[in-house]
């Protein structure tokens, strides 16, 4: 991981991954819809009806985690450990009357949403028979939901998901965060990077003094150059200096296997570097608690802007956590060398994205990464959403392990995964943005939406399947219809509910939250304040002209709430006197000097403030001038927090207030003016899981209120409905409540 977190383990079994699938792909049978009522197909064909759910949905008998069974299949009856070649369905495809071919009706018609019923199946290819984009129609993700009758081109093509939901509010993208414009802002002195005088190479016994990252900050740690290889400098911490034998083998290994598959696909680091060296440096010392090993960007940057730079391009391994000499000290070695090379192609990127790219890579080199465990025992855990704490964020590990294989599985190869890499967009934007400059169709929501079907089916071939991998069952809860439960899901994690029942038919409700949180509390007062916005490698402004030439002291005060990676991230206040080029950042009652990390700037406010707090800085030191005043944002390579909210400004002296009810005189870069939630987008599949015959998938339309209802009939007695219950919500990280009904 950039900057902070541990690598995870390898294994001494070689995983292959990722490539082209080899041969053709059965075609699966689409279901599609008519408008009118209900109809059933001839034979066993399975029937759909989606409506609004009513607007009291039955809740009931249990909820996860609260003396509820939560059970993998291997309690519950069901999915064996793989599944056949599966049906795809949605509520939102619709055709012509003319097209659907005759059916009969049943005795009831359900009013819908949109399109509200079912033809017979309808055989269309939505899997292609090589993973390659080819020119012509295909599967398009349409959010109005009216979807397409025509066969979808040979591509991995999702079905349309989603039906319109109002839009969430207008939050931009946040800038990227650049050192260099940040240095020549901020630090006095600051000096360019081209300017620093190239270093000499190393040479073996050589000492070497480098910060590394340690539990309580940065520490000046004294090492030894042990060994010089084609593209590497191998540097020991004094006191573990190697002997020769086995540095030799671990360099030959790295130069022979890691360093060709990993920068075969992703590029290579920066080459000449800061340093005016082609070689990388592998850093071995003890590292921060449970840390294998980590690259920092700060390191191609001058101390002058970030002063723990060591001003050479490294990657740092634990040297007391991790065997020299094991196949898992490679693996970690080949996951950080993505990074470097990750950041010399795309300085910025989510912390999701560049994590599982690295995790991928180690897999490219021939290494398995042992994190996937860890997320199918807890498949809620958030796709995009980087737990802070490094034990819970093993399950992200496998979560983003996972994503990246089965993207690579169906969509190029390693083609793809060199695509997002590059890409400058940063998290779910790059994919949706790499997949385009690809050539496909479709977006990161389809590609999202098929991968939790995949998790759970673990199809051999097809579109819910991965090459070369199975997956262990993944976590569900188990339910016997009729019932209920209420739940809750984060952001691009999903919730799988199993459940049985002896009748033909299954009617399932489903009501959620229609709004997010997307701050912790409301605003401090009206319905708006300016929020930072999150994400990783950030630089979020709010500026504004303040005249303070008719005074001679000032205060200003206002209200912040903030929750902010402490000591790796920072909220600064400042004022410029020269428009702009320059600014002096204040100290205030809540900002603090601990720099731990050497990532601040100035006194900023990081941590949380636990709740609205008024704030107040001294601008005595500008009255009698104009000023521009500013609120900063900045955010390191990896993991983030909310941000930041600021609400009610007063400078009383000049007779000025804002209780940020309209934009007023700021201008915002990555802030937004925000209310305390967003609409909630929901995405609810459902697989009928056949015990003779292959798989249906449903994607079940669900309105702005949170609410969607699907009957499935033909199911025999054997069959099992299950239910995903996911959220694509994208500015929001929190959880948001559901219910739902199942009855026979």
């Amino acid at each position: 991981m950039p900057g902070k977190t541990a690598g995870s383990t390898g294994s001494k079994r070689v995983l292959a991954l990722p490539g082209a699938i080899a041969g053709a792909l059965t075609a699966l049978a689409v279901m599609v819809l008519l408008t009118g009522a209900c109809q059933g197909g001839a034979g066993n064909s399975p029937v759909l009806t989606v409506t609004p759910a009513d607007n009291q949905v039955a809740t009931g008998a249990g909820s996860p985690g609260a003396g509820e069974a939560a059970a993998t299949r291997e309690d519950a009856p069901g999915p064996t450990s793989s599944a056949s070649v599966p049906t795809t369905a949605t509520a939102s495809t619709v055709i012509s009357a003319s097209t659907a071919g005759p059916a009969s009706p049943t005795p009831e018609a359900t009013p819908g949403p949109t399109a509200a019923a079912t033809s017979n199946p309808q055989s269309s290819p939505t899997s292609p028979p090589t993973p390659a984009p080819v020119p012509g129609p295909s599967g398009t993700s349409d959010p109005s939901g009216a979807g397409s009758s025509s066969p979808v081109s040979p591509t991995p093509a999702a079905t349309p998901a989603f039906v319109p939901v109002p839009d969430e509010p207008d939050i931009p993208i946040p800038p990227d965060r650049d050192l260099q414009d940040l240095g020549r802002r901020l630090v006095e002195g600051y000096v360019e990077p081209k300017t620093i005088v190239p270093s000499e190479p190393f040479v073996v016994g050589q000492k070497v003094d480098f910060w590394v990252s340690r539990d309580h900050g940065s520490v000046l740690v004294s090492g030894e150059v042990a060994y010089v290889s084609e593209h590497a400098y191998w540097i020991f911490e004094n006191r573990f200096i190697p002997t020769t034998a086995d540095i030799e083998q671990v360099a030959e290994d790295f130069e022979s296997d890691v360093w060709p598959a990993v920068t075969g696909v992703f590029g290579t680091p920066l080459t000449p570097g800061i340093d005016g060296d082609d070689r990388i440096v592998v850093y071995h010392s003890i590292l921060r608690a449970g840390v294998a090993g980590y690259f920092s960007a700060a390191d191609s940057y001058p101390r002058e802007i970030l002063p723990f730079s060591n001003q050479h391009e490294a990657v740092y391994l634990s040297v007391d956590r991790i065997d020299l000499t094991s196949r898992e000290y490679l693996s970690v070695i080949a996951h950080e060398l993505q990074h470097a090379s990750h950041f010399a192609a795309d300085s910025s990127e989510d912390s999701w994205v560049n994590e599982g790219l690295s995790e991928v890579a180690a897999e490219i080199a021939g290494f398995i990464r042992s994190a996937v465990p860890a997320f199918v025992r807890a498949p809620s855990t958030s796709l995009t959403a980087w737990a802070q704490d490094i034990g819970i964020s093993r399950a992200n590990y496998g979560a983003t392990n996972l994503f990246f294989a089965f993207l690579a599985t169906h969509y190029g190869g390693n083609d793809m995964l060199a695509a997002v890499s590059r890409n400058q967009e940063d998290g779910i934007a790059s994919i949706d943005s790499a997949l385009a400059g690809q050539g496909f169709d479709v977006g990161a929501n389809d590609v999202f939406a098929d991968w939790l079907v995949a998790n759970y089916l673990n199809a051999d071939e097809g579109p819910y399947s991965y090459e070369n991998r199975s997956v262990p069952p993944v976590r569900n809860i188990y339910k016997r219809a009729p019932d209920s439960l209420s739940g809750e899901v984060r952001g691009y994690g999903a919730d799988y509910i199993v459940t049985s029942t002896g009748s033909g038919r299954m009617t399932v409700e489903f009501q959620g939250q229609p709004e997010t949180p997307l701050l912790t509390e409301p605003p401090h007062s009206g319905d708006t304040c300016w929020w930072s916005n999150q994400g990783d490698q950030i630089d979020s402004t709010l500026t504004r002209a303040v005249d303070l030439s008719a005074v001679d002291v000032a205060t200003l005060r206002f209200w912040t709430l903030y929750d902010i990676e402490e000591f790796w991230d920072y909220a600064y206040v400042m004022v410029s006197t020269d428009s702009g080029e320059t600014w002096q950042i204040l100290d205030t009652a809540h900002t603090t000097d601990e720099n731990p990390n050497g990532n601040a700037y100035g006194p900023g406010l990081t941590g949380r403030s636990r709740g609205w707090v008024q704030d107040s800085a001294d601008l005595s030191e500008y009255a009698g001038r104009e000023v521009l005043l500013r609120f900063e944002y900045i955010t390191d390579d990896a993991v983030f927090s909310k941000g930041a909210c600021f609400d009610d400004f007063e400078i009383s002296e000049i007779g000025w207030s804002d209780d940020t009810s309209t934009r007023g005189d700021w201008t915002a870069e990555g802030f937004a003016l925000v209310e305390e939630t967003v609409p909630t987008q929901y995405l609810v599949q459902v697989i009928h899981e056949k015990d003779l015959g292959d798989p249906v998938v449903y994607r079940v339309p669900v309105d702005a209120q949170g609410a969607g209802r699907l009957v499935v009939e033909g199911i025999g007695e054997d069959d099992l409905i299950v239910a995903i219950i996911s959220a694509v919500t994208r500015h929001s990280t929190s959880p948001t409540k559901y219910t739902l009904s199942i009855s026979p």
